[in-house]
């Protein structure tokens, strides 16, 4: 799903339903949540493949020379905006999502001059504005914000401004920023509390550790990306020997497996790991979902 919002008003130009004064442009149109926008009351999503996303802010409005140009509009959560309510996903990945803030205007639309302020991009899976967001069994990877030019990212894989964040057997890495800057959060940026999850790159978050947690290795995921592993919905798998492997909790896999109607899980500690499985000695448990021994 791809979403964006308008392009800014170019100066001396009158639009229908709305007048730009002589000599100025228009600020671009922002994109708020490309798949989900969430203003109030709750949402819950369940073994879920949340992938392909895009939303993209617009470009702003061209200036007149002697006036400045205005700015690109935001892409905020390529998946999900949150402004308000409760929001609760379990046993879902959100992979390779896209949020790229809007190109500037220019000062002069014959000779591009001079640029404005371009777009931010940010939250690449999720961007919280308000509410609270609740991560259960989940991967978050290979999501990306992106900005032109001086513009811009943070928070590749989620962006937390004013929102309650918390996660239980999650999986975040490998989710990036463009321009690169890991001081803005490549896989979170801003307050969180984690439990029991992987976390494969932290600068740019404010942590609360509740235990169980394993923060700044590579995860091991399969370069393949997204497949069907074995479980109702596409996932991720991990690579062997992965960090991830056994350092999950049972009780959330213990759910998962449940909700599959699987009759058993395997009484080893869960794994942080994206696929589910049954075999002879039932289900080993793991952090996105489930896996056989």
């Amino acid at each position: 799903m791809a979403g964006d919002g308008a392009d800014g008003g170019v100066s001396r130009t009158s639009l229908a339903g709305f007048f730009v004064y002589p000599g100025l442009g228009g600020n671009g149109g922002a994109t708020l949540g490309a798949g989900i926008f969430v203003g109030a009351g709750s949402l819950g999503l369940r073994q879920t493949t949340l992938s392909g996303n895009s939303g993209a802010g617009r470009r702003g409005g061209s200036g007149g020379a002697e006036f400045a140009p205005d700015q690109g509009g935001s892409s905020l959560g390529a998946v999900l905006f949150a402004a308000s309510g409760q929001i609760d996903l379990a046993n879902s990945t959100i992979f390779a999502n896209t949020a790229t803030g809007g190109f500037p205007g220019t000062t002069n639309p014959g000779c591009h001059c001079g640029f404005g302020r371009p777009g931010d991009g940010a939250g690449g899976g999720l961007y919280l504005n308000g509410g609270s967001v609740s991560l259960k069994g989940d991967t978050v990877a290979s999501n990306e914000a992106r900005a032109w030019l001086s513009g811009r990212s943070y928070g590749g894989g989620i962006a937390n401004v004013d929102g309650g964040l918390f996660i239980n057997t999650t999986l975040m890495g490998n989710n990036t920023l463009e321009p690169g800057d890991a001081s803005a959060g490549n896989d979170i940026s801003g307050p969180l509390t984690s439990s029991h999850s992987l976390i494969g790159q932290t600068p740019g978050a404010t942590i609360t550790d509740n235990g169980g947690n394993i923060f700044d290795v590579d995860p091991g995921l399969d370069p393949n990306g997204v497949q069907f592993n074995g479980g109702p919905n596409q996932t991720v798998a991990l690579e062997n020997g992965s960090p991830a492997v056994d350092h999950g909790d049972n009780a959330v896999c213990s759910a998962a497996a449940k909700a599959l109607h699987f009759p058993r899980v395997h009484a080893l500690q869960a794994a942080i790991r994206a696929f589910c499985k049954e075999s002879q000695y039932g289900l080993r448990c793991v952090f996105a979902a489930c896996a056989s021994r």
